[in-house]
C-alpha cells in the first residue's frame, strides 16, 4: 500500500515519513506540508494526490496531536 502523510509540521513530518518508510512491506510514501485549514493547500495536496496516484480508491484522515502539544 503507497501512502501520502500530511502534516502542518515540516519536522513532525519528515519523522513520520522515517518511521513509515522503516515499515517493511510499505509501498511508497509521499509527503507534504499542508494546513488543512488553508482551502488553496488543501486543493493544492488533492492535486497532488491525484498526479501522484492517478486514482484514489480510499481516502482515511486521521488526527494525532503529539504528546505535550
Amino acid at each position: 500500500m503507497s501512502l501520502f502523510l500530511v502534516d502542518i509540521s515540516e519536522e513532525a513530518l519528515a519523522k513520520a515519513e522515517k518511521s513509515v518508510k522503516e515499515v517493511q512491506g510499505v509501498g511508497e510514501v509521499y509527503s507534504m506540508v499542508v494546513d488543512v485549514g488553508n482551502v488553496a493547500q488543501v486543493i493544492a495536496l488533492r492535486e497532488k494526490v491525484f498526479d501522484v496516484f492517478g486514482e484514489v480508491s480510499h481516502a482515511v484522515g486521521l488526527v494525532v496531536q503529539a504528546e505535550g502539544c
